[in-house]
């Protein structure tokens, strides 16, 4: 059969290039997958760039945080200021 909106020739009740019935009618059956697994992949490549942002900053901070020296502590618990 070939198919009357895109022209591929395929078997079967729909086309598996542009997902037309065989009586000419898109389904939401064949686009609906494709259209989650896009979904899906950008949530993902969002999730991992949020994610790899926050470990930048945390990184960032860290080194930038502590620019004192540490204090020694005498044996009563407060900071020797000698």
């Amino acid at each position: 059969m070939v198919c009357k909106k895109c022209g591929k020739e395929y078997e079967g009740k729909f086309c598996p290039e542009c997902g037309t019935s065989n009586d000419g009618s898109a389904s939401e059956k064949v686009e609906a997958p494709v259209q989650r697994q896009k979904k899906k992949k950008k949530g993902l490549i969002a999730a991992i760039v949020v994610i790899a942002v926050i470990v930048v900053i945390a990184a960032i901070a860290n080194l930038g945080g502590n620019d004192d020296q540490p204090q020694s502590v005498n044996g009563s618990g407060n900071a020797a200021n000698e």
